[in-house]
């Protein structure tokens, strides 16, 4: 007996899980009773209902693989969905208007050239010169006996041979020597064994030799290279320890507009005292405050690169510091940063152009003309193939020789014969 809702009543129960309410016999023999729709037949037989349970099973294996495509899919669209809205988000200030990119940031060497030589030693700030550094970066503590010197760690454990001259002071504080006593220090041997920026072994034998008999410099022996060379100072000032003789004391420098002043203590009475000493600040701080302090160059760590113009607007100079690798430094200069401090001035000096610069548009056929003449070759050449391809096409094609706008072409007569050319060709191929 024919039962024409079969299919219908199969194909809803496909969408039942095989392992719910069929795990026995009496229940499998009520669904083939609801599936066979016969009131007489009270079991179904052990074949029918396997093959029945069978294409059951199917049915959902066939449901859900086809729920796990469309999930699949889903999935892939949306994603490739976001790839396309993610550049509507991104910021480079490396996408700008021509004509817009301003000139190349000021190097100034931190502690001197610390991949040539040991940090912050005369050797250092000398080869930072040579490189091409502009400026240069120390800092400044005091000795014991009132003598400024140049040390950035407050201990001396790191940058000197003290372990082994002075074994039992190697935890005191810097500034807690003496200056007899710093000079019995080397300041250039740990450089050699420790290779801190992998470098050493590009050094000639000069250099390693000078390196090893580096000495801790005073402030006046850092001063005098910066005055030889004409170079801008700028060094933080590290405050003593309480217990200290000279913890009130002070650094006298002689009036002089290329010393920036970076710490931020006293800065009003310094200010008054020697106005043309160019106040610089470390710290974050609103465009108002910076002004009121009469702050001229603000140097910051790892500020919005949108603070540069910002800054920019009201005469205020920004330094982003510390910045060795070249992509970094290409970040800067296109964000309008006045200065870089960096360890590697001998690579950065030798960029000419940012490393990734994209022009929105061309305000001029002649803003880049070897670029234009590419263009316009590649298309002339392309002419006759045209033509060719085009050849089929009902009607008439013409080539209209026309003057060419962008910049003059080296081969201008040979380009104009062969678009001549290419004008006979194709009026005689459809009989013009």
């Amino acid at each position: 007996m024919n039962h024409p809702d079969r299919s219908g009543r199969l194909g809803e129960l496909c969408f039942l899980s095989p392992e719910s309410g069929l795990n026995t016999e009496k229940q499998r023999s009520v669904f083939m009773h609801h599936v066979s729709g016969t009131n007489s037949q009270k079991t179904a037989g052990p074949l029918q209902s396997s093959v029945l349970l069978n294409q059951v099973r199917l049915c959902c294996v066939v449901v859900c693989s086809s729920v796990r495509q469309v999930a699949v899919l889903g999935l892939y669209l949306s994603v490739l969905f976001s790839l396309y809205l993610v550049p509507l988000g991104m910021y480079s200030p490396c996408i700008k208007e021509a004509g817009t990119l301003g000139p190349a940031p000021t190097l100034i060497g931190h502690r001197g050239a610390p991949m040539l030589a040991p940090e912050n030693t005369v050797m250092s700030f000398e080869k930072a010169v040579e490189a091409g550094g502009e400026g240069l970066e120390t800092d400044v503590t005091i000795s014991y006996d009132g003598v400024p010197f140049l040390m950035h760690d407050a201990t001396l454990k790191r940058t000197t041979n003290v372990a082994e001259v002075f074994p039992n002071r190697t935890h005191l504080d810097a500034s807690m020597f003496s200056w007899a006593e710093l000079q019995q220090l080397n300041a250039g041997d740990w450089f050699l064994l420790r290779d801190p920026f992998g470098t050493v072994s590009s050094l000639s034998e000069a250099d390693c030799s000078q390196a090893q008999n580096q000495s801790v410099p005073s402030l006046a022996q850092f001063l005098e290279v910066a005055a030889s060379s004409g170079r801008l100072v700028l060094f933080d000032l590290h405050k003593p320890p309480y217990g200290h003789p000279y913890i009130c004391g002070c650094v006298c420098l002689n009036s002089c507009a290329c010393v920036l002043w970076l710490p931020s203590e006293d800065r009003d009475l310094v200010w008054a005292v020697d106005p043309e000493l160019q106040q610089t600040s470390g710290e974050k701080a609103s465009i108002q405050e910076l002004t009121d302090s009469h702050i001229t160059s603000n140097f910051h760590l790892s500020p919005p690169l949108s603070l540069c113009s910002k800054y920019q607007s009201v005469n205020i100079s920004t330094n982003l510091y510390v910045i060795s690798q070249q992509w970094l430094y290409t970040l800067a200069w296109c964000a309008g940063a006045q200065s870089v401090t960096t360890n590697s001035i001998h690579i950065l000096s030798n960029i000419n152009k940012p490393l990734f610069l994209m022009v929105s548009r061309l305000n001029s056929s002649h803003d880049h003309p070897a670029v234009l003449n590419k263009v316009h070759i590649t298309f002339l050449k392309r002419l006759p193939t045209l033509a060719k391809n085009c050849s089929s096409l009902n009607g008439h094609l013409r080539f209209e020789p026309k003057q060419i706008n962008p910049p003059p072409l080296k081969n201008a007569n040979k380009m104009y014969s062969l678009v001549q050319k290419t004008n006979k060709l194709t009026n005689k191929k459809h009989g013009l």
